[in-house]
């Protein structure tokens, strides 16, 4: 028939137009959906805000803050660089300290903050440019899980260098390249991203937490799980490093290293910086 005579004629055409037809799609359902990410994510996906319950059995037992060192030891007139929703502030506050400084990016998170906190004034801003304090500025200087969402991570780092005070101590957190998430990342990424664009989230929910579980040893809520799976997989920008690259960062801004502590199944890497 002429159908058939034109398939077998076409065949090649055809089937290159189909596969570039798919890769297109592909390619502009990626593109929205970074698209999206990038304008409401922070928004859209605010950290959990403070559980003041779990704050307090932490003070109580006297665990160490990012696993370097006790929260009433951390000597005040400090400032968090992408405080969020005011986790550790909220924390900070508990645990007495009252010259406190909170800069985030997402003005949502710093309204959530606002209701929560007391004796910390919030800003927004970014982490890579902090021009509106001065060098030498604070005596201890926090950011934890923040710099690995930036473009420059380097930078929001040289920042936290500046604005210390000599002698000040900067608690500083990345993702290590090769490491359980840096792997994990890499090949279900766009899948969560996928399930997260068409919102499947909530179905799904019991399975994150599930997950979460298996990764911090207790159940999340379903609003939180939610949120916890966001910030590992769909945050426009998650960047990794080595423990070499900062190492050789601190060296080059004549810092010295205090201590350093892996955490999260040694994919987290958490120092603590001092300014000479």
């Amino acid at each position: 028939s002429f159908f058939k005579c034109y398939l077998l004629k076409h065949f090649k055409i055809i089937i290159i137009f189909y596969v570039f037809s798919f890769l297109v799609g592909i390619l502009i359902m990626f593109y929205l959906l970074r698209g999206k990410t990038k304008k409401y994510h922070y928004d859209e996906f605010p950290f959990p805000s403070a559980n003041t319950k779990a704050h307090q059995q932490s003070l109580k037992k006297g665990e160490l803050f990012m696993g370097l060192i006790r929260p009433k030891y951390i000597k005040d007139n400090i400032i968090e660089i992408g405080c969020g929703t005011g986790r550790v502030l909220k924390m900070l506050e508990m645990a007495g300290k009252r010259k406190l400084v909170g800069v985030d990016i997402s003005e949502s998170s710093l309204n959530t903050a606002k209701r929560e906190l007391k004796f910390s004034k919030l800003m927004r801003c970014d982490a890579t440019n902090l021009s509106q304090f001065k060098d030498n500025t604070f005596d201890t200087i926090i950011c934890h899980g923040v710099a690995h969402h930036t473009k420059y991570p380097k930078k929001v780092l040289n920042e936290a260098i500046r604005i210390g005070k000599p002698k000040g101590i900067i608690l500083f957190s990345h993702y290590r390249k090769n490491s359980y998430y840096y792997w994990d990342y890499l090949i279900v990424q766009h899948l969560i991203k996928f399930i997260y664009f068409y919102h499947f989230q909530h179905i799904l929910s019991p399975l994150f937490r599930t997950y979460i579980y298996f990764l911090r040893g207790s159940f999340p809520s379903k609003d939180e799980a939610i949120r916890l799976i966001a910030d590992r997989y769909v945050s426009p920008i998650i960047k990794f490093t080595t423990e070499t690259d900062l190492f050789l960062s601190c060296i080059e801004n004549n810092t010295e290293i205090e201590k350093f502590k892996l955490s999260s199944r040694k994919s987290l890497m958490n120092f603590w910086i001092k300014k000479c």
